[in-house]
């Protein structure tokens, strides 16, 4: 599909029904995922822009990574690399509220007087956890928890077998030994 495309671009009268029946085999019968979304790409591509098409795909020096980033008004100009990792391990930290959705910190959006108090009720749950299981033995900590299955009582003592018993089976085995 690359050197199609590339003839393409210095014989277009020649290669036009050949880069045409390409893309509609690989966009319709192609099993390959990866050579099918490649196949569209491009084709939206020559369809869109065809001088860009060929800053792209022949690779001429005019052909800047922003071009490719390009399309139709659309431009990737942020990368996640350069955005500030701060911010997005604040936003991490605070994973089941609104910051995941707004892209923001709680601060950003929420009264400061209401973060503060979100802040201290965690704070004092995570001291509180802590000075839990800081205080509780590990033994009983893992005995007295809701979820710990009962302990079964202990099986009573198998009862004693006679001497008798014991004798015969005795005296068959040295029987059938013999």
């Amino acid at each position: 599909m690359n050197s199609t495309s590339k003839l393409f671009f210095k014989r277009p009268g020649e290669c036009q029904p050949v880069l045409g029946s390409l893309f509609k085999q690989l966009i319709t019968g192609c099993d390959n995922c990866d050579l099918r979304a490649k196949a569209v790409m491009y084709y939206n591509l020559f369809k869109s822009n065809p001088e860009l098409a060929r800053e792209i795909i022949a690779g001429t020096e005019t052909a800047s990574p922003i071009a490719i980033l390009c399309t139709k008004g659309h431009c990737i100009e942020v990368f996640c690399e350069d955005e500030d990792n701060e911010r997005k391990e604040k936003i991490v930290r605070e994973f089941n509220t609104f910051s995941v959705i707004y892209e923001e910190p709680q601060e950003k959006f929420l009264k400061k007087e209401l973060v503060q108090r979100i802040f201290q009720e965690e704070m004092e749950s995570d001291s509180r956890e802590a000075k839990r299981v800081k205080d509780t033995p590990a033994v009983a900590a893992t005995a007295t928890t809701p979820t710990a299955a009962p302990t079964p009582a202990p099986a009573p003592a198998p009862a004693p077998v006679p001497a008798a018993t014991v004798q015969n089976l005795l005296v068959s085995l040295e029987m059938a030994t013999h």
